[in-house]
């Protein structure tokens, strides 16, 4: 680990981003990466945040399944994702689409 990934730049932006718990995967890498310009967080540096903001079921996903693998930012974040975001039901999407709205 390189001197600069030991040090995390701006801390208190930690604060700003809520744990993950398998809801709102999307929502939770999206503040995340935002605040990476800010923090100036390596990629090491946002595994590491990553990990530390799990709790609930994304947390029971990481210790089985993940834990140990020293997996990237990258790879990590895909697996969450996979696991946790809804599929898409193409026949629910298609019946919102087909009623019209009642005003």
């Amino acid at each position: 680990m390189a001197d600069e990934d030991k040090i995390l730049s701006n801390p208190c932006l930690l604060s700003s981003i809520r744990s993950f718990n398998g809801e709102n995967a999307d929502e939770f890498f999206t503040v995340l990466e935002n605040s990476v310009l800010l923090g100036n967080w390596s990629e090491i540096q946002l595994a590491a945040i990553t990990t530390l903001k799990l709790e609930g079921r994304a947390r029971r996903f990481f210790e089985a399944s993940l834990k140990g693998k020293n997996l990237g930012y990258q790879p990590l974040k895909a697996r969450l994702v996979a696991q946790f975001s809804k599929p898409v039901n193409f026949a629910s999407n298609f019946t919102q689409f087909d009623c019209p709205l009642k005003e």
